[in-house]
């Protein structure tokens, strides 16, 4: 009993010294900024060689021996971490300990296509835009997101739910998709999907007309009696004649569309073929999706915008005619 309360004694003396004293006040760079990357399954050992190499400490006996003490082990997340050379152990610990990971910020606005997203992340250098749209093209992790369709682009197109997010530094591009179409799963709550089923509409369905309505509404206002056009023009199987669509083949949005743009041959294109395009044409928010949920009845079958956002929604072509004959359209 005496030998073994001596050496928790002992034990204990070492740790106090330690959580007092450290071991990198005399280290070269010390204040120097350093990021180090932390892989799943690595235990404090991995982690005291680790700052070794990096440079972050002289030695990795006090690390080590330290992180028992505070169980790391069990607390400790994978990810990239910035530290600065010369920092104590306890401190270290204490970091890696909190998970206090690094991210980057990006905002992905509404309506973007999958393309359009690809570029913003590669403009911030947080992933390069062939990969990610290659990933994209098949990616459907969730069974609403399946399509059998050949001419869809890319199956999570609709899916990549717009927002302001912090992905974690070093995110590959298929992590990025992950948590994108993670958060959309979360918000399509089990009211909205069971308002899509009892409406007809498959989940696939509900943001491909979400998508046309965002590209085509400016206001929150207008999106429902938007909504409720499109519904009446499927109702008849008159073509919807939505420019986004054309301008979702050309890959970017041209206005105003030429007669020759509304003669592209795709299925994309609603001057064309009746019905809905093949699928999404870009990642609509929530209110464009309450919006197709909650449409306005209506009898119209025609609207059109002026310059400054306004719309005029018309029963017959020739009251639409007249709009636009009267009407500053801006172009």
């Amino acid at each position: 009993m005496k030998k073994s309360f001596k050496c928790t004694l002992c034990t204990a003396l070492v740790l106090l010294l330690l959580l007092t004293v450290g071991c990198s006040s005399n280290i070269a760079n010390k204040g120097q900024d350093v990021v180090v990357k932390i892989e799943s399954g690595m235990n404090s050992k991995d982690i005291a060689d680790l700052l070794v190499i990096k440079g972050v400490l002289p030695s990795n006996n006090y690390f080590a021996l330290m992180s028992r003490f505070y169980s790391l082990d069990k607390s400790l997340q994978a990810g990239f971490y910035k530290i600065k050379i010369g920092m104590g152990e306890r401190e270290l610990i204490q970091i890696f300990s909190k998970g206090a990971v690094l991210y980057n910020t990006l905002t992905i606005p509404e309506g973007m296509y999958v393309p359009q997203i690809a570029e913003l992340l590669e403009q911030n250098q947080l992933g390069k835009k062939d990969a990610f749209l290659a990933v994209a093209k098949d990616y459907a992790p969730y069974d609403y997101m399946q399509t059998d369709n050949p001419n869809v682009k890319y199956k999570a197109e609709g899916f990549l739910f717009p927002s302001t997010y912090n992905f974690p530094f070093g995110a590959s591009e298929e992590d990025i998709l992950k948590i994108m179409v993670s958060e959309f799963n979360k918000r399509l709550t089990a009211q909205l999907r069971e308002q899509a089923s009892n409406a007809g509409m498959d989940v696939r369905t509900l943001l491909t007309k979400a998508s046309l309505v965002e590209k085509e509404a400016r206001f929150d206002v207008d999106r429902p009696i938007i909504a409720g056009v499109f519904e009446n023009r499927l109702k008849i199987d008159m073509p919807l004649q939505c420019d986004a669509t054309v301008q979702y083949e050309l890959g970017y949005a041209k206005f105003p569309l030429l007669f020759s743009d509304l003669k592209i041959d795709s299925s994309y294109n609603t001057y064309l073929h009746i019905g809905l395009p093949p699928g999404p044409i870009g990642n609509p928010g929530m209110a464009s999706i309450q919006a197709v949920l909650n449409y306005t009845p209506s009898d119209y079958l025609f609207f059109v915008a002026d310059k400054n956002g306004k719309y005029y929604y018309t029963k017959t072509f020739d009251e639409h005619q007249h709009i636009i004959d009267t009407v500053d359209l801006g172009y």
